[in-house]
């Protein structure tokens, strides 16, 4: 922080709670399957970062409140397909309808607000062992508005290889993550009608290589649920 921020504790701060009803429906066909998800749900005493400033001195403070409650709307779609032989395709979209509502004065009384997500991996194989493969990924996420501010849009693609070898007990990967990558805007609400504004790079582009080696057993993707190939994306 300098000298015109600081950052102060909260002693007073009571646990956030939620619940949700959710509809879930799977849909299982030839090489692949597709997933959909329908949920309300409700939180309260929501942690997030406040600020304030002084008009005379123009120091912010910064401190974590539970600031706002929430209700929320939202459908998930996800599609997972191993049917060609070169492809394998994972894709996920998601949108969320929103209402929050202030906890704290100086925020404003509510706020609706609408958010969109979209994830697509796609990987590819180059042999027929299926021991040389390549992936592709990409992700956006649609602004976000609650009484506490905005966050803009923001969006990262990424790529590599993969080779095993010894049964695919050897492991080697090479990546490139955030070759294309938007920094992360958008404005916080303070007190007396102002606004902090910020536009931080949180995606630089960077350079992976890892090579692992595995004493279990092979996982056969197809004898697997979609649950559990999902849940190695999240």
């Amino acid at each position: 922080m300098s000298r015109y921020g600081i950052a102060v504790g909260n002693p007073e701060l009571r646990a956030s709670t939620w619940w949700n009803i959710r509809l879930r429906s799977n849909i299982e066909f030839n090489g692949g399957e597709l997933n959909s998800e329908l949920t309300y749900a409700r939180l309260s005493n929501i942690f997030d970062q406040t600020i304030t400033m002084d008009t005379i001195s123009n120091v912010s403070t910064t401190q974590w409140n539970n600031a706002m409650e929430e209700k929320a709307f939202s459908f998930e779609t996800s599609l997972y397909y191993y049917k060609l032989k070169w492809l394998k395709i994972t894709a996920i979209a998601s949108y969320e309808l929103s209402k929050t509502t202030s906890n704290q004065v100086f925020l404003i009384g509510s706020q609706k607000g609408f958010g969109q997500f979209y994830f697509t991996n796609l990987r590819f194989i180059f042999n027929k062992q299926q021991n040389f493969t390549g992936f592709m990924q990409a992700s956006y996420n649609g602004s976000e508005r609650t009484i506490n501010g905005r966050i803009d849009g923001s969006f990262n693609m990424s790529c590599g290889i993969n080779y095993s070898c010894l049964k695919n007990h050897l492991q080697l990967r090479f990546a490139v993550n955030n070759i294309l990558s938007s920094k992360i805007s958008g404005y916080t609400r303070s007190n007396d009608g102002m606004y902090m504004s910020f536009r931080n790079n949180y995606r630089p582009l960077t350079f992976n290589f890892a090579l692992s080696y595995n004493f279990g057993k092979r996982i056969n993707v197809k004898s697997k649920s979609y649950e559990e190939i999902k849940s190695r994306f999240d």
